[in-house]
């Protein structure tokens, strides 16, 4: 059964929560998290980091369920593009260009469906992966050939200073505890190492505008982080939280780029709500990416 209790600051560790919001449930996770009702929406009054409290420890049972083979089913074709393509190559080539390293092992923390193994072995890398999720990790070990140990980060067993990088895109949103991540990381790198994190910005432009928008409209709702529906980001970082964290526990900040947003409206199959919505909020989407406050990070990192 999945536990909910209240935990510190997953970023600073700092217990110092201010209440932002509501966050709104679907069915799965109101099924999977009880006391659901309870749940808000805070930030951390330390450093902005943003987490549900109390927070959902996710059962196995519950991880299937929340993250199954329906998980990706609503991105339209772009996207799908995007994400299986066009991402990690870019990833990849700034790993090369901006941390000197074009080869050897990488470790992709989250892997999902492969498509950044996928393309680091096509560019002659040896690759592992880590994927909690099972149908995930079995399905892209059988296609791709590789290693995938299909456990949660908190009980990897990959061998210490085994890889060269180490890889995760829009994964450690998903942890209650953030840092066991980085730890992971930090363990499995040799010696001049470096890990490339991505991360949705819970301080984008745009989710500010939609806070303003539903205390307006008289909604309690916050929405910097979706802790309990599509796509179940429990914590939410800011730029400067997930500098705290990756200092906190190692590591040195190389690079950070805050970009992205215009695109939104372009995820979603189909001209469906929740692509009329995205396209209401482009004035705030294409002022966030023109400010250096969009909606992802990206964020080379070495050991200190």
């Amino acid at each position: 059964m999945t536990e909910v209790r209240h935990i510190p600051c997953g970023a600073c560790g700092a217990d110092e929560p201010r209440p932002i919001g509501a966050p709104r449930a679907s069915a799965e996770a109101r099924a999977a998290a009880p006391g659901w009702e309870q749940m808000r929406v805070v930030r951390c009054a330390r450093c902005g980091f943003y987490y549900v409290d109390p927070m959902p420890f996710w059962s196995d049972d519950a991880l299937q369920a929340l993250y199954g083979a329906e998980y990706f089913v609503q991105e339209s074709p772009w996207w799908h593009r995007q994400r299986t393509e066009v991402n990690p190559r870019t990833r990849l080539e700034a790993i090369a260009r901006y941390g000197g390293i074009s080869g050897g092992r990488l470790l992709d923390i989250g892997c999902g469906q492969g498509y950044v193994l996928e393309h680091a072995l096509q560019r002659g890398w040896e690759a592992w992966g880590l994927e909690p999720a099972q149908v995930w990790a079995h399905e892209t070990a059988a296609r791709l050939g590789v290693q995938i140990w299909a456990k949660r980060v908190e009980e990897a067993t990959i061998p210490e200073a085994s890889c060269d990088v180490a890889f995760s895109d829009s994964v450690i949103e998903h942890l209650p505890e953030p840092l066991a991540m980085m730890r992971l990381a930090r363990r499995v790198l040799r010696p001049g190492g470096l890990f490339f994190l991505v991360t949705p910005n819970a301080e984008a432009l745009v989710n500010h505008f939609r806070h303003v928008f539903f205390r307006l409209a008289g909604s309690p709702r916050a929405p910097f982080i979706e802790p309990l529906s599509n796509p179940y980001h429990i914590v939410g970082f800011t730029p400067h939280s997930l500098r705290v964290l990756a200092e906190r526990a190692g590591f040195r900040v190389r690079r950070m780029w805050v970009r992205h947003g215009l695109e939104s409206w372009r995820k979603e199959r189909g001209w469906a709500s929740s692509r009329l919505k995205s396209l209401t909020l482009m004035p705030a989407l294409l002022a966030g990416e023109l400010s250096g406050r969009g909606t992802t990070i990206d964020a080379l990192l070495s050991l200190a």
